[in-house]
């Protein structure tokens, strides 16, 4: 994005330097624990993205009113995150537990491990109504967004070359997607050991999730969420 807009100055925000990058001019970088809020000026940004924050951010609200406090009137706010839960690839309303019973089993600890924290797993289908004007959580005279879209889309969590489920991505994406899987995977073994399971268990769990993720008979899908909406 920022090859493509090199007039726009960017600033990407983490908790922790995720991936080395390439030095540009319009971009900086800044690592800090920006759940406990935004380090910017009220009213400076133009665009505030919220990019696969769910499992570091304990309270949504309050960061979607900080990042509303940092947005310029008329600025937009992007939001793209997933629901923790694997879905069946037949039919994506019902949980993966028909084909993939060790993965769900792994979201449902995870998702258990949320809620005991104070989090909340399913805030994607929930940030419409909480980015409305009359959602209730705006304070100190903060107003809402307006123009709210929301897009839901599938994907298999691990694509299987040769198979249905690649048909729609190419072979590219699907090979990123296989390394995204592996590596979120192995990501989770550190979450699940905040979240107080025993170093063996947790290996166990991960390992075994991804064993059966890896199988084309275990092709689950994952829903990622697309919000975007603009400041009153």
């Amino acid at each position: 994005m920022a090859t493509e807009f090199p007039h726009v100055q960017f600033l990407s925000v983490d908790v922790v330097p995720a991936a080395p990058h390439v030095p540009r001019p319009n971009v900086e970088f800044e690592v800090y624990e920006f759940m406990q809020g935004i380090l910017l000026d009220d009213e400076s940004q133009d665009v505030v993205f919220l990019k696969v924050v769910m499992e570091m951010v304990r309270d949504y609200p309050t960061m979607l009113r900080e990042a509303y406090r940092v947005l310029r009137p008329g600025g937009m706010i992007y939001i793209h995150d997933f629901i923790p839960q694997l879905w069946d690839a037949e039919n994506p309303d019902l949980v993966a537990w028909r084909t993939n019973p060790r993965a769900c089993h792994l979201f449902d600890i995870i998702r258990g491990r949320m809620l005991g924290a104070g989090m909340d797993p399913d805030a994607c289908v929930k940030f419409p109504q909480w980015l409305s004007p009359d959602s209730g959580l705006w304070n100190e005279g903060q107003r809402g967004f307006r123009d709210i879209q929301s897009v839901m889309r599938t994907s298999p969590l691990c694509p299987h070359e040769g198979f249905p489920c690649t048909d729609q991505l190419g072979p590219k994406i699907s090979q990123y997607l296989r390394q995204l899987h592996i590596m979120s995977s192995q990501e989770t073994f550190g979450l699940l050991r905040d979240f107080g399971i025993d170093e063996g268990e947790a290996k166990r769990l991960v390992d075994e999730g991804i064993e059966e993720t890896s199988k084309h008979e275990g092709c689950g899908l994952i829903k990622s969420y697309q919000i975007h909406a603009i400041k009153i």
